[in-house]
């Protein structure tokens, strides 16, 4: 139920260094010359990038950006503007973050493109604006121009619809091409009480040209057309990119079905503003730059997750208008069934059917073993064998022998661990994200974290999406992956629905 992590689809199906030079960077800019009949007067596509003198974007740098990275808990700007590993990447995250949280979204039609400038004055553009500021302040921010390129082309949402869209394509620092979409989740909305396909989950991005301060590029594509101008010039059927948390916001909806729709609103507007995860699909207002494991109960802290959630229905309790007090706490509730071993155990004890079909008692904190009628065992025969070879743990963290490590988890809930030092898992994006994500120091400074690292690692047994991720370990075949997926959503939906339930009765 956490996807800050999924990767868009068919990325490497592109040469986004571009296949061949477009020596014809001459548009049509759509806008009204004073004193000209003419409207679509011709213009360089790369003058929109020409920004290295620009006293405008630099002001937006020390003044904006800076002041959005100090606001950020844990926002560094002597990292934002250093050159050692890493701080590129944080910049390009930190610009992504803020025009997600600054730059509006607002449909303007075929109209002129505006260029950056304008588009920090009225703080609002379509999304040929926004990829076009978006790359400009990278750019101001001493990104080279070699690492970015603004894609137009399009974007398909599962295998019916597509529409004209525009990107910023980025460079990481490990060499990998990933896309820069803020918001980067392009879907729609499903009826409440319908599921998405899993492949209508996520945009596929498919670019047509792409272009930067220097040159425009061409993209072998099959269905690009002959010419730059002819592209930009047409009618654009565009994406409304609102971002949606895909099963966060599943959850949310279904379980508040029925619900008074003022509140319902209230708190699905709360999964509009991308905090996290610019290099993927952005999830909610929970998944923020600043990493906390609990709150995503990460690393076997669920005490402390639960401690989280509980506060936070406590102030949603208090006053029903505190929305994201709610969304965080349900954040939690479906983490909690997303990434624990409960689940596996519970449904081992009992199951029930329900409206939305098959589930587990939920989880009763403060609980002996969260309501589990038998302690959880990790030993051999469990079906979940810490000592298992299928299972990893991370030795630069563990003070001790495996099997002492294991032993400390025994009769415990327990979740996978993520982050922690010399620890990155899975391909070179997922990598470079986990890489780049740090536990808060008072984590680490606890005396016992060292046993956090004989966790299996978040991606071997995690059920977060209806797909099996490639390195999952906990269950073999995509049935009983699919299975737990039903009964750990379906618990979730059902645990928020109560915990929403009993709020609103005081």
């Amino acid at each position: 139920m956490c996807l800050t992590r999924k990767r868009q689809l068919d990325l490497e199906r592109w040469n986004w260094e571009g296949d061949l030079i477009v020596h014809d960077s001459v548009v049509p800019t759509s806008r009204p010359l004073p004193g000209h009949k003419a409207k679509d007067y011709p213009t360089d596509i790369r003058k929109f990038l020409i920004t290295t003198r620009s006293d405008v974007l630099s002001r937006a740098v020390q003044q904006d950006l800076r002041q959005h990275v100090q606001s950020l808990p844990g926002g560094d700007w002597n990292r934002f503007t250093g050159r050692t590993a890493g701080c590129f990447d944080y910049r390009a995250r930190i610009v992504s973050d803020f025009l997600a949280q600054q730059i509006a979204y607002r449909f303007r039609g075929n109209e002129a493109w505006l260029f950056p400038e304008e588009t920090l004055l009225l703080r609002a553009g379509d999304c040929e604006d926004r990829a076009l500021l978006t790359a400009a302040l990278l750019l101001q921010c001493g990104i080279s121009s070699f690492n970015l390129r603004v894609a137009i082309g399009k974007v398909r949402l599962g295998s019916r619809q597509a529409f004209d869209h525009a990107w910023v394509a980025y460079k990481t620092e490990i060499g990998t091409w990933t896309v820069i979409d803020p918001p980067a989740a392009v879907v729609q909305q499903a009826p409440r009480g319908r599921k998405r396909a899993p492949a209508e989950r996520l945009p596929r991005y498919e670019p047509y040209f792409l272009f930067n301060d220097h040159h425009v590029w061409r993209v072998w594509n099959r269905e690009a057309p002959a010419r730059l101008s002819d592209y930009v010039a047409r009618e654009w059927q565009k994406a409304d990119p609102n971002h949606l948390g895909a099963v966060h916001l599943d959850v949310v909806q279904r379980a508040l079905t029925g619900a008074d729709q003022a509140s319902v609103k209230l708190l699905e507007e709360r999964f509009q503003r991308p905090l996290r995860g610019l290099f993927t699909p952005l999830i909610d207002a929970v998944d923020r730059l600043d990493y906390d494991p609990a709150l995503h109960f990460d690393n076997g802290y669920v005490d402390a997750g639960w401690a989280i959630v509980n506060q936070k229905l406590a102030e949603f309790r208090a006053d029903p208008s505190q929305a994201e007090s709610f969304t965080i706490a349900a954040h939690g509730i479906a983490d909690f069934y997303a990434h624990s071993s409960y689940v596996h155990f519970a449904a081992k004890e009992s199951r029930m059917q329900g409206d939305e079909g098959p589930s587990v008692a939920c989880y009763l904190s403060g609980e002996l073993y969260g309501g589990l009628k038998t302690a959880p065992s990790y030993q051999s025969g469990s079906g979940f064998d810490l000592l298992s070879r299928r299972f990893t743990c991370n030795d630069s963290v563990l003070e001790v022998d495996r099997q002492t490590g294991a032993a400390h988890w025994e009769g415990k809930i327990l979740t996978g661990r993520y982050a922690q030092h010399g620890d990155g898992h899975g391909e070179h994006l997922d990598h470079l994200i986990e890489a780049s994500t740090w536990i808060p120091e008072h984590y680490l400074q606890d005396h016992e974290f060292h046993f956090r690292g004989a966790l299996p690692h978040h991606r071997e047994i995690a059920i977060d999406d209806h797909d099996r991720d490639a390195m999952h370990e906990l269950y073999t075949t995509d049935k009983q992956y699919r299975e737990q997926f039903d009964l750990r959503t379906n618990t979730a939906i059902l645990h928020v629905r109560q915990a929403f339930e009993q709020c609103l009765r005081g």
